[in-house]
Formats: structure tokens, C-alpha cells, sequence
């Protein structure tokens, strides 16, 4: 609907300036992160991702599901339904991630559930997590690149181990636990400023920080090199190449879209940096906010977050959910994460290409940094951690360029200049 409409929307009058913009019974739960973005306004607009095509690379999606029948089969992998769990409290249930995702991203306006951010684009989807034996064969990060015009990834590799703090002495104040459980007496007679901590004394901390790290936030980030060590934080040579294959040559030689998650290790200390996928300059690195609009406090944050989008508080992300596993409506909480706030992203991006279906990747990063908002919330530039950068662009570790505004991005994709390879 839009105000002052005189036809009917489903059940809703669209005389009536209240009336939802679609007709899925679930919208109102699902309004806040729509309207966070300015999704309804972009559909407003004229656009709903029509023509364009997201491949979910998650557990698998639910096809059953009345907002996900659409889903591309021919050009999904070859396992591309979620599978249910084998054991654990949960056995039985189907795999939901995935489901949830594409659901975020572009779940069809109907009469089922609620509405993705672009409910008019296309879906597939591969396996590549969860509890399927079988995972797909193919490779996913280019698989049919000239029809999935989106790859969205709501996984974050993190292969970092978490090692322990430096300072003169013993920093830790220990708060909550006994001498027997703090690092101090593990790592008696170690030399804190050498860079050698012996293993007990790495072992000692390692736990504590892991159990107790809002205890003592400070001497568990105050030496980095200490804390992490990321030998394997790097991304392959083969999934470089993938991902250069696949902006290089999908699309049409236009290029894929990479949208990858930040991850949901804040508490944790970790850093962006430390990730494969996300740190790339191919892709689009997600975090996530709060229903306030203030970083979320599970959002890994750090240089390579590229852009904003809500996650979920709990509770408050009703989206489809597996048809097998009998929830009411088939619709229900997807919790929270920036597994949520990446397909966001993704079906904003399916929205800005079917506004100029002839952008690059580069051109579509670029266009989602210049309309993003960096006046979303009343914090100051400290709390952000907002910088200035010599270009006179807006960046911070928590939020990227912004939040992501949906119809300030497809009102500038028709016109947008296209930048150089």
C-alpha cells in the first residue's frame, strides 16, 4: 500500500495511512529492520529485486515453505535442501539457517509469514554447512555466476587461536574467580613484556579470556600479537581465485557480489582482520545493529566492516522457518547475528541492480558506501569509533560506511558513474 491508495492490500484498506505495505501477516514483526533500511520506500519506488537472483551459500533452503516456492532449482547446487539434525537436543529438526536467510533476503509478499527486503528477486542456494552428510560438489563462490547475480554468506571463517595479554606484570584483576583460576599465579616468574610467555602461562590465560573476558576487557586487548595469533586467518589461494573469478567474470563480466557476515565474536575480542573471506576487497563485509540502531554487542567489528544492517535482538527476526519442523504459521524468531544482517544487504543489493542492472561489483560497493547513513543513532564519533578519511568519507570499525539505506541506494543507482576495474 502506499497512503492514500485507493485498492486493497490483502486484508488491509490502503486508505488507511497505517496500512502495512504488503500483505504478509507477519510484516508488523518484521517492520522494524524493513523500515530500519527504508526497504517499504524502495518498493514504493518500483522496485522489488525483480530480474535479479541471490544465491544463498548456507544449510540448505526450504522450498516448501510458500515464500521460498520460488526458489531456482536448475540453477542451485546439486544438495540444496536442508537436512535434519542428526543428534544433540535438536535431533530430528530440520536445518533453519539457511531458510531463515534467504527469507531475509527475498522471501515473496504473499499471504504466508513475512517479506524479505526484496521480495520480487530470485533465489537458489547451495549447501555448504549444517547436517547435511553430503555437501554440494560444486563450487559455490561462482556456481552458474551469469544467472546468481548475489552471493550471500552468512558464515565467517575464523581460524584465529586466542592467546594471552602483555603488560610489566601480571595485568589481570581476576574479579570473579580465585587465585587458583586467574593467570597471575600460572604465570609466576613469566616475563610479560618479552613476547615468550611460556606455555602453562599462554594456556592460563587463553581460558581465562575465553571464560571471563568482560572481566578484564583491557589485559586481554592491550597486546594483540599477544592475544591472536592468525596463521590461518588468511584466505586461500584457491578461494582468492574464486572469488577473483567470480568478479572478474560473473554477471556477465560485470562481477558477482560477495556479501559475507562480520561474525559474532565482539565479546570476544576478535577482529575483522582476522577472518578470510570477510577482509577480501571483493566482498562486502556485514555487521549488524540493535533494534535501537546502536552496534550490536555480538558484532565483530574492525577495519573491514563495509556496511551496516539490523541482526536481530532475539525474539524480534519472524521470519519462514522448515516446513517439516511444524512451528505455527511456519514462521518464527531467527534469533540474532549477522548471519541476519547479511541477506539484508544481499536483497538491498537485488533491489540497486534491478534499478541499473548494469553496475559493477566495484560500482555497487562504492554505491552502498556513498548513500549510507552515518547519522542512524545519537552516539558521538568516539562511541562509533567513527573516522574521517582523507577522501572526507565517514568510516567506522563498528558500522563501515553506514548503515544501509535501501532507497537512497536504488534512487542513485540509475545515474550512478561507473568506476574503473
Amino acid at each position: 500500500c502506499v497512503d492514500g491508495d485507493t485498492h486493497t492490500c490483502g486484508s488491509y484498506d490502503c486508505k488507511d495511512p497505517d496500512a502495512p505495505p504488503v500483505p504478509d501477516p507477519y510484516y508488523p514483526d518484521a517492520a522494524w529492520y524493513l523500515e530500519a533500511i527504508r526497504a517499504p520506500e524502495a518498493w514504493a519506488a518500483g522496485y522489488t529485486g525483480d530480474g535479479v537472483q541471490i544465491l544463498i551459500n548456507d544449510d540448505g533452503v526450504d522450498n516448501t515453505h510458500p515464500d521460498l516456492a520460488k526458489l531456482d532449482v536448475t540453477n542451485s547446487c546439486d544438495v540444496y535442501a536442508p537436512c535434519a539434525k542428526a543428534r544433540g537436543p535438536n535431533a530430528g529438526l530440520i536445518d533453519s539457517h539457511g531458510t531463515n536467510c534467504a527469507a531475509i533476503a527475498a522471501a515473496d509478499s504473499n499471504s504466508a509469514c513475512g517479506v524479505g527486503a526484496a521480495p520480487g528477486a530470485g533465489i537458489a542456494a547451495c549447501v555448504v554447512l549444517g547436517d547435511c552428510t553430503t555437501k554440494a560438489s560444486e563450487d559455490t563462490l561462482t556456481h552458474n555466476y551469469n544467472v546468481n547475480d548475489i552471493s550471500s554468506n552468512s558464515y565467517s571463517n575464523d581460524d584465529c587461536e586466542r592467546y594471552a595479554t602483555s603488560a610489566t606484570d601480571c595485568p589481570f584483576e581476576c574479579p570473579s574467580v580465585s587465585s587458583a583460576d586467574c593467570p597471575c599465579d600460572a604465570c609466576d616468574g613469566d616475563d610479560w613484556s618479552s613476547g615468550q610467555l611460556s606455555s602453562t602461562c599462554e594456556d592460563a590465560v587463553v581460558d581465562y579470556c575465553t571464560s571471563y573476558f568482560n572481566d578484564d576487557v583491557t589485559p586481554c586487548l592491550e597486546l594483540d600479537h599477544y592475544f591472536i595469533r592468525c596463521g590461518y586467518g588468511q584466505i586461500s589461494s584457491y578461494a582468492h581465485n574464486q572469488l577473483l573469478e567470480g568478479t572478474t567474470n560473473g554477471r556477465g563480466g560485470l562481477g558477482t557480489v560477495y556479501v559475507f557476515s562480520a561474525g559474532n565474536e565482539y565479546d570476544l575480542g576478535i577482529d575483522v582482520n582476522y577472518k578470510n573471506y570477510a577482509k577480501t576487497r571483493f566482498t562486502m563485509c556485514v555487521g549488524a545493529v540493535h533494534a535501537d540502531l546502536t552496534h550490536s554487542d555480538y558484532s565483530t567489528s574492525g577495519a573491514p566492516v563495509f556496511i551496516t544492517a539490523p541482526g536481530g535482538d532475539g525474539g524480534n527476526m519472524a521470519v519462514a522457518r522448515p516446513v517439516a519442523n511444524g512451528v505455527t504459521d511456519n514462521c518464527a524468531d531467527a534469533g540474532q547475528g549477522t548471519s541476519f544482517s547479511t541477506p539484508l544487504v544481499s536483497g538491498v543489493v537485488a533491489l540497486v541492480l534491478e534499478a541499473n542492472p548494469n553496475l559493477s561489483w566495484r560500482d555497487v560497493q562504492g554505491l552502498l558506501a556513498a548513500t549510507a547513513r552515518t547519522d542512524f543513532n545519537d552516539e558521538d564519533d568516539d562511541t562509533g569509533q567513527w573516522t574521517t578519511n582523507q577522501a572526507g568519507v565517514k568510516h567506522s570499525y563498528k558500522y563501515g560506511f553506514g548503515l544501509i539505506d535501501a532507497l537512497a541506494a536504488v534512487t542513485a543507482a540509475p545515474t550512478w558513474a561507473t568506476l574503473p576495474a
